[in-house]
């Protein structure tokens, strides 16, 4: 955020109960579905210069997937790290809201470009997201400022189109983050310098911490193990991204997403996937249609901008006003969770009551019976599977 001058200190949060709640319904609907992108399906591919036909093919497609996405109302899974994720909840009006597993911190962004973070303290300011993040590499793209890769035809995924965008160096990503507000290149450069610096310094510690225990056991392995370990913290002195955006043909929808970094400065056709220094930072895997909502208008109307001076009751009227707004998002995606689970089982009757009716015709006629085999061997699991995707317009916009 662009705000960083010294928070007030306000009440502290009392919704840690409601944000377990939402977080666990999400879960649930995403475990419920069985939901697996085609992210989950893909090998990691190599990347190929493309030539300017597919180039431009290439960025409308993810155009037109990027506008069909900002149209919905979704719940989206966003993967950070073995066991972590960030819960999004997207509208058709360019607001949404963001949850940490690990943290409990709760982001709610409007669509004036302007973000409030509840944690031990209120923030406000500018700030980014993924959805606000691939909007602006891909405009980069778009305008001729980053490379646009393929993959190899042998790693291509049938029906689907990957994109590859590279975002290299401290300027570049600048530019991505200015995109998103002139405010945030420079405050997110410095973030991430001052991170990889933390980062460095802690190995660094830690490299000097397994040396003396080392010399306790041994004087003779240390030194050299020391010595790689610090050569390879100094080496990380620039940053780079790697977006991969996958695009469904057939409705030229988007269908997944994720960011890598890496830290060398290889051409980004020799950075493999498989790579040591290739890891990933954030990935979308999981979109679920959910009922139209919208973002009160006290979220834009209460004095946000001048939070640094709220008195303790502005304060708790802005917690309030999350707290309401979080319990309304927890009714609503446990309808969408019921919706769901009434859509199955309504499909599991229908298939009860079919194959009921089929015993009884088989009864009173061998010739009904082979038409009925034929009928009812079409409902299966799967294909009730498939109704409950192709219904999901009954919960959403």
């Amino acid at each position: 955020m662009s705000n960083k001058e010294q928070h007030k200190n306000i009440n502290a949060i009392t919704i840690s109960a409601v944000i377990i709640a939402i977080i666990a319904v999400i879960i649930a609907v995403m475990a419920f579905l069985g939901y697996r992108s085609a992210l989950d399906e893909l090998a990691e591919p190599m990347v190929v210069k493309t030539s300017q036909a597919e180039r431009n093919d290439m960025l409308n497609r993810l155009g037109t997937a990027l506008e069909n996405l900002k149209q919905r109302n979704l719940l989206v899974s966003i993967q950070e790290g073995q066991d972590a994720y960030t819960m999004m909840l997207t509208n058709d009006q360019g607001e949404y809201l963001t949850q940490s597993q690990s943290t409990g911190y709760v982001t709610v962004y409007r669509n004036d470009n302007k973000a409030i973070r509840y944690q031990e303290y209120i923030d406000y300011g500018a700030d980014s997201n993924a959805i606000s993040i691939m909007d602006a590499v891909y405009g980069m793209a778009s305008d001729g400022e980053v490379e646009v890769y393929g993959v190899p035809d042998e790693d291509k995924a049938d029906g689907y189109t990957q994109v590859v965008i590279d975002i290299r160096g401290w300027d570049q990503i600048a530019s991505m983050y200015n995109r998103i507000d002139p405010s945030l290149g420079e405050i997110m450069v410095g973030q991430l310098q001052a991170s990889l610096s933390q980062s460095s310094d802690s190995e660094t510690d830690s490299s000097q911490v397994d040396e003396q225990s080392s010399e306790e056991q041994t004087d003779e392995q240390t030194e050299p193990q020391t010595e790689a370990s610090s050569t390879e913290v100094q080496e990380i002195d620039t940053l780079n991204f790697r977006f991969l955006f996958i695009v469904y043909n057939e409705t030229t929808q988007f269908d997944s997403a994720a960011c890598y970094m890496y830290f060398d400065n290889a051409d980004s056709e020799d950075v493999g996937w498989n790579s040591d220094s290739l890891a990933t930072s954030w990935a979308i895997t999981g979109l679920v249609p959910i009922e139209k909502w919208s973002l009160d208008t006290d979220w834009y109307t209460l004095d946000f901008e001048n939070y640094l001076n709220w008195t303790d009751e502005q304060g708790e009227e802005a917690n309030e006003l999350l707290r309401v707004t979080l319990a309304d998002l927890v009714d609503m995606t446990n309808r969408v969770l019921e919706s769901y689970s009434n859509s199955t089982t309504d499909d599991n009757t229908s298939d009860t009551e079919t194959e009921a009716n089929n015993e009884s015709e088989s009864t009173e006629s061998s010739e009904d019976t082979s038409n009925t085999t034929e009928d009812t061997g079409e409902i299966t699991d799967n294909s009730s599977l498939d109704e409950v995707s192709d219904n999901t317009s009954s919960v959403t916009e």
